[in-house]
Order: structure tokens, then C-alpha cells, then sequence
């Protein structure tokens, strides 16, 4: 067992008693828990800031803004009734960062960012599994419109207005709306997909032992192709990762693909931004948005191949599952849960040949519920059918080995196979069985016994060739009327003189 598949059920465990008791904290101290998600929310979203434009992700701010993708995956994985406090920290720690721009400017960027945040996540599901996630319905294309491209494109104009204002800047309102709307876009397309998947469990099942050399191995040759492709002169070849990340979709999923185009946008920027790769001989700035939109076109192919795959497992898996139904119905007593008499016939004729070849015995218990009709007519269809219910379940629980087979035989009628059982084994259990059903004390006041009860015919034989199995059963019902006869509520059997009468009568 890997690594992630023993610190799952750990974290997912952690997860639920910190979710209980922050939701118990917060009822008793609701000032304190607003606080606390303010200052957690400004504290986590300043360090990812930091680490974006200080890390091997500059090269990627010429291509996109990574930070928006990250921020609307945590705002789709918390409730919403904690949106208010998060943005609260996000604003705080913004304008604490900005505070050496323009007022305009920071109110533009912040009131920016904060509409594009919330419109991207409020038009997408919210985060409850990744499987269950990619399945919504109408996903992607909610994905595409919103988030993707109304959201940036809206966001877009009071920035543009504030920084085109800017003599200094020289540049139009236009230019500074494409960069503005081309990097959100870009960023949300990218990285909130591997927020999604990095805030998902069935993820790191990728990186339990017995996978991680096929995740390590796909993503690996993946990125390694695509380093020298993007690192190498300028050649229009871009169109050759997209079988690899096809198999990669396949064989690793949502979670696998977008991590391997997350991998991918990080090696292309630099060879981009230094004119090589497929889009290096294309005139800047159109080589950087070129770029985006093979990566864009790229992360979005993941998502209905994903889809289709997932729906292609949970055909398969319902199919079994009926298959399993099916089958379980075929060979099972619908009302009981015990073999049927199918059942029951294929298994004794097996056992019986078996028995003639081996030399060895089989036995069998005929058991009947004494008065049932009586039982029926006086409580009802409904309370019978729970009678024999819990007189199969006892049966079940008093025949323990794993070769035995005990099934309805028909009506109240009940038989118990017990192959390699000679007739003082069958006897002895019979008589365990007859009392486990007198101790349910279930009413009968039509019954001598006052309670519902059962007798029970047994019998073992040594079958020799050319013996028919039906004589073993007809037997045990002689045996079993013995036991009628004498009172019922009993176990009985006959003497070997009947079974070799009986025998010579087949």
C-alpha cells in the first residue's frame, strides 16, 4: 500500500474533526472565527503572491496570473457563508502590497479582482470530490463563459481605465485590456483546474506506490519532450504533444493531464519569452498569445476526455453492477436471501458426483415450518414472509462451514447440503438449528407450541455409482415426516432398513 492511500483516510479523519470543531468554535465565538479566517485568508494569499513573483512562476506572469485560478479552487472548496471574511484578508493584504501605487490604481486592481474572484466562483459548483466535480452538468461550458471569458473581459475595464490614464505608462486602454484579459483568462484556465485537483483526495492516488513509476514516468517524458520542444529553434512543431497528452488523459485522468499542462506552461514561457520553441518565430507580442492559446486549448481538450472517461467507468461499473444483481438473483431466494432451488439443484448434483467418485458422504437436512398455514392465515402474508426471513437467517448462522448450502426448498420448506457430513454431524447441527428457532420465540397461537417452530428430516449417506441423488432426498422427507408424526418441534431420521427399501425403490 502507498504512501498517499495510508495518509488518506488520516487527513480525511484530521479534516472532519477540525471542520467539527471549528463549526462548534465558531458558533460560540462567531467575532473570533471572523477574525481568524481574515487573517488566515490575508496570510495565505500574501505568501502565494510572494512566491509567484519571486520563484521559477515570473517567467509565467508574462503568460498569465497564476494567483486568480488558486483563489477561486479554495473559494469553491469553502462554503459560502465564509466568502465575505475570505475576501476581506484578500483586500486587506492587497492593498497593504499596493500601497505604493496611485489610489486609483489600487481601487481599480482591487475591485477587480475581487468581481472576477466571485463571479468565477459563484458560477461554478462547489468542490465536494474531483469526480463528482468534472461531472456537473454543463461544466465546461459554465467553465468557458464565466470564469474563462465574461469574468476577465468585465474586470478588465476599470483597470484598463485606471492604467491607460498613466502618461508614463504609454499605453492604450486596448492594449492594457488584451494583457489584462488574456493574462486572468489564461491563469484561470490553467491553474484552477490544478487548484481543483490539488484541493481533491482521488488525486494523490496518482502517487501511491504501486502507481507513482506510471505517473512519474508519463508526466515525466511529457515534460521532457515538451522542455526541448519549447527550448529548441524556433519550429512550428507545437501539434506533437497533443497525442502524449491525449495518453496521458487516458491512462492518468484529470488530475494527471492538468498537471502535465501546468508542467508544460512553466517549461514553454522562458523558451517563448527568449523567441524559440514552435511560436518562437512569431513577432512578439502575438508569439506570447499564440502561446496562450495553445495552452488554453490544451487544458480545456482535458476536460470532455475527462469526462467521457469517467462516464465510460461508471458504465462499466453499473453494468457489473446489475451483471452482479442479476446473477445474485438467479442463483438466490428473493424473499430469504438463501440459495434457491436452481441453486440448490446444480450444487447437489456437483456434490453428489463428487461424493460417488471420492467415497465419501453427503448429507442433508430437510427442514419444515410446522403449521405455517395456520401462521398465515391467521397474521398474514406479511408477517410469514418475515417469519421465514428470520427463520433463514437462523439457519444461516447455525450452518457454519463453508462447503455447506442451505437454500429454500420451496414454499416454508427449507434444505441444508452438507458434503463430507456423515449422519451424527447432520443430527447434531440439525438439533442446534431446532433450537435456535424455538428460542426466537415468535408467536404462533395457532401452533400446539404456542410458538413457531420447525421439524427437521436428516440423513448421510456413502452414495455408490448409479444411485440417484433424488434418493437422499427422499430420505431426509421421510424423515421429516417421521418428525411431523411424532409432535413436531424435532429433529428425526430413519433406520437403514428404510434406506436401502427406498434405495431399491429408485
Amino acid at each position: 500500500m502507498g504512501l498517499a492511500t495510508k495518509i488518506q483516510p488520516t487527513v480525511r479523519s484530521l479534516e472532519a474533526q477540525v471542520r467539527v470543531r471549528v463549526r462548534f468554535w465558531g458558533r460560540r465565538h462567531p467575532l473570533l472565527q471572523t477574525i481568524a479566517i481574515i487573517l488566515v485568508s490575508g496570510l495565505v494569499y500574501g505568501i502565494a503572491f510572494r512566491l509567484a513573483i519571486s520563484t521559477f512562476l515570473r517567467d509565467n506572469l508574462s503568460v498569465c496570473w497564476p494567483l486568480v485560478g488558486f483563489q477561486v479552487a479554495f473559494f469553491l472548496r469553502t462554503p459560502r457563508r465564509f466568502w465575505p471574511q475570505m475576501v476581506t484578508g484578500m483586500v486587506i493584504v492587497q492593498v497593504a502590497l499596493e500601497k505604493s501605487q496611485p489610489l486609483d490604481q489600487i481601487l481599480s486592481d482591487t475591485v477587480s479582482d475581487v468581481a472576477e474572484l466571485l463571479i468565477a466562483a459563484y458560477w461554478l459548483p462547489p468542490l465536494h470530490g474531483l469526480s463528482r466535480w468534472i461531472k456537473e452538468p454543463g461544466l465546461l461550458k459554465r467553465f468557458i463563459v464565466w470564469p474563462a471569458v465574461l469574468g476577465p473581459a468585465i474586470t478588465g475595464c476599470p483597470v484598463a481605465v485606471a492604467y491607460s490614464r498613466e502618461l508614463d505608462l504609454h499605453v492604450s486602454y486596448w492594449a492594457y485590456w488584451a494583457r489584462w484579459f488574456t493574462g486572468d483568462m489564461i491563469g484561470i484556465v490553467l491553474w484552477l483546474p490544478l487548484g481543483v485537483i490539488l484541493l481533491s483526495s482521488e488525486t494523490y492516488t496518482l502517487f501511491a506506490w504501486k502507481n507513482l513509476p506510471r505517473t512519474i514516468g508519463l508526466i515525466g517524458t511529457f515534460s521532457v519532450v515538451g522542455w526541448g520542444l519549447f527550448n529548441y529553434k524556433p519550429t512550428p512543431i507545437a501539434f506533437v504533444l497533443m497525442p502524449f497528452l491525449l495518453f496521458i488523459a487516458i491512462k492518468l485522468g484529470f488530475s494527471g493531464s492538468a498537471i502535465a499542462v501546468i508542467v508544460l506552461s512553466i517549461l514553454s514561457a522562458k523558451g517563448t519569452l527568449h523567441r524559440l520553441g514552435p511560436f518562437g518565430s512569431i513577432p512578439e507580442p502575438y508569439s506570447v498569445t499564440a502561446l496562450q492559446a495553445f495552452l488554453a486549448v490544451s487544458m480545456l481538450m482535458c476536460f470532455p476526455i475527462s469526462i467521457l472517461l469517467l462516464e465510460r467507468d461508471d458504465f462499466e461499473r453499473e453494468t457489473r453492477e446489475a451483471y452482479e444483481r442479476m446473477e445474485k438473483l438467479a442463483i438466490s431466494d428473493g424473499l430469504t436471501g438463501l440459495a434457491n432451488r436452481r441453486r440448490f439443484d446444480d450444487i447437489f448434483d456437483q456434490e453428489w458426483r463428487r461424493a460417488v467418485r471420492e467415497g465419501e458422504p453427503i448429507g442433508i437436512m430437510m427442514i419444515d415450518v410446522d403449521c405455517f398455514k395456520l401462521f398465515n392465515d391467521f397474521y398474514g402474508h406479511l408477517a410469514g414472509d418475515q417469519c421465514l426471513r428470520s427463520i433463514a437467517d437462523s439457519i444461516r448462522s447455525s450452518v457454519s462451514r463453508a462447503g455447506d448450502l442451505p437454500a429454500r426448498f420451496g414454499g416454508e420448506e427449507f434444505v441444508v447440503l452438507m458434503p463430507g457430513t456423515d449422519l451424527c454431524g447432520v443430527l447434531q447441527v440439525a438439533e442446534i438449528l431446532r433450537f435456535r428457532i424455538e428460542l426466537l420465540q415468535l408467536e404462533h397461537e395457532r401452533s400446539p407450541h404456542r410458538i413457531v417452530t420447525v421439524s427437521v428430516g436428516c440423513w448421510s449417506t456413502v452414495p455408490k455409482p448409479g444411485t440417484l441423488p433424488a434418493s437422499l432426498i427422499e430420505i431426509a422427507d421421510q424423515g421429516l415426516y417421521s418428525a411431523k408424526l411424532g409432535g413436531r418441534n424435532r429433529v428425526s431420521t430413519i433406520s437403514a432398513e428404510m434406506e436401502h427399501a427406498v434405495g431399491r425403490a429408485s
